[in-house]
C-alpha cells in the first residue's frame, strides 16, 4: 500500500503526461481494495458490525496480509459463521492482490517508463 501511494504521488507530480498512468494505477488500487472489502464484509457478515469494521480497518491500513499470515501460522480454527477457513481466506486475498494490483501495477509502471 505504501509503495502504491508513493507511485501515485510520482505520477501526480508528473503532470498531464502521467495522467493516464495515475488514473490506471488508482483504478487498480481501488479495484483491489474494493474486492478485499467485499470479501471481508461477506466473510464476517454474521459476526456483527464491530467485527466487520475491525476487519475493514485492517484492510484499509494495509495490514491484511500480515494478519492473515499470523492467523494461518498460529493455526487458527475456522470460526463459527465463517464462509472459509483462514488459509483459504489468505489465498483469496493474495490472489486478489496479485491479479488486481501487482500485475497491473507492474504493467502500468513499465509503460510509464517506456
Amino acid at each position: 500500500l505504501a509503495t502504491d501511494i508513493v507511485v501515485l504521488k510520482q505520477f501526480w507530480e508528473g503532470g498531464e503526461e502521467k495522467l493516464a498512468f495515475r488514473n490506471a494505477q488508482l483504478a487498480s488500487l481501488a479495484a483491489s481494495m474494493g474486492l478485499q472489502l467485499l470479501m471481508v464484509v461477506t466473510q464476517n457478515r454474521k459476526k456483527g458490525l464491530m467485527r466487520i469494521l475491525k476487519e475493514c480497518l485492517i484492510v484499509l491500513t494495509g495490514f491484511k496480509a500480515p494478519v492473515d499470515a499470523y492467523r494461518v501460522a498460529m493455526g487458527q480454527e475456522v470460526e463459527e459463521d465463517s464462509l472459509v477457513d483462514p488459509m483459504m481466506e489468505m489465498t483469496f486475498f493474495k490472489c486478489n492482490e496479485m491479479f488486481s494490483e501487482s500485475i497491473p501495477g507492474i504493467i502500468i509502471q513499465l509503460s510509464a517508463i517506456v
